[in-house]
């Protein structure tokens, strides 16, 4: 087993360095035989183990004494691992098999990119590349937040549990940019987004953790715009500001539009909600939701539920909808 010291007078143990050269330990191909995925499968769509990316197991992360050097994967080996789960497994992969849908994806990775997480801790591996790992997970899990809640049951798809998964990769992220700032003086590019996106999972004014949650941040931060946009997110749903959330969630990037909107949903629902009360009384013809709103034709049943639109009698083609004023959006 080997080992290095990190010279961090906190840690009064020698760390290990990992050894495993594969994406998949030995330990993980043998265990996971019967349990073999399409995304791992060559492109004759055969399995090949060289394709194998090893998984998160419960005991590595509570029991790390327990885990064998050959088993943990060194730094170069966790990025060759990110870049084949980007360059393959999800532009070559997704949806060429059965069991190869997103959803699918989503909960080949969620496990796979913890797995990650769990070899960087063991090895307390540090720098702008780890950053670069946990950015990229990060996204992911953003992207899953907004994209499955609505579409999947909970057996398929577990918001809150994708939620504590990215807590746990931010605070990790978050340790990684105070190290960064610390030895080079230098915030990493990108920081204040990443730590904005952080802070919105406590926007909601219920909560009471925002202001600590904010103080965490670093104060040469503050002035930035992504983390501005957050605290006047926050302040626009204090005080019911609908046009001032609307005005800061079109004008931010979509990773921020997309964190804010999971972590504030009941506030987007309401939202439109006064817009139906305001425009009750109008009709509109579908293409006004799937091309100047930019709805996507294939949620549009989805969102006709949720915010009651009803079919106009007069219609001759039912492509034509309004409002039912005195129902309430459904909140999912």
């Amino acid at each position: 087993m080997e080992f290095y010291s990190t010279g961090k007078k906190n840690i009064g143990e020698n760390i290990m360095v990992g050894t495993c050269l594969n994406m998949c330990p030995e330990r993980d191909i043998e265990l996971n035989k019967n349990e073999l995925s399409p995304f791992e499968f060559d492109e004759s769509n055969n399995f090949n183990e060289k394709y194998a990316i090893a998984k998160f197991h419960r005991s590595d992360s509570s029991r790390f004494d327990s885990i064998k050097s050959d088993d943990v994967r060194p730094l170069p080996v966790l990025q060759k691992t990110i870049q084949h789960i980007l360059n393959f497994v999800i532009a070559k992969r997704l949806n060429t098999l059965p069991k190869t849908t997103e959803i699918d994806l989503y909960m080949y990775l969620r496990g796979r990119f913890r797995a990650i997480c769990t070899d960087i801790t063991i090895q307390h591996l540090e720098g702008k590349e780890v950053i670069e790992i946990y950015q990229t997970m990060i996204l992911y899990f953003i992207w899953a937040g907004v994209k499955f809640p609505n579409i999947c049951d909970r057996d398929s798809f577990d918001h809150i549990m994708n939620l504590q998964i990215m807590t746990n990769m931010f605070s990790s992220l978050n340790d990684q940019y105070d190290t960064f700032f610390r030895k080079t003086g230098l915030h990493y590019p990108f920081e204040s987004d990443f730590r904005s996106f952080y802070l919105l999972k406590y926007v909601p004014n219920d909560a009471g953790q925002f202001l600590p949650q904010l103080l965490t941040i670093p104060k040469d931060l503050f002035e930035t715009t992504a983390i501005r946009n957050v605290i006047n997110l926050r302040q626009s749903i204090i005080s019911n500001r609908i046009p001032d959330f609307i005005k800061i969630i079109d004008s931010a990037s979509i990773q921020f539009a997309a964190m804010a909107l999971q972590n504030v949903p009941t506030f987007y629902f309401m939202t439109f909600h006064a817009m139906k009360k305001a425009l009750g009384r109008h009709k509109f013809n579908k293409n006004f939701f799937t091309s100047f709103l930019e709805l996507p034709n294939e949620y549009f049943q989805m969102f006709e539920k949720n915010f009651s639109l009803i079919p106009d009698p007069n219609s001759q083609n039912n492509d034509v909808f309004t409002f039912d004023k005195n129902a309430q959006p459904s909140i999912t």
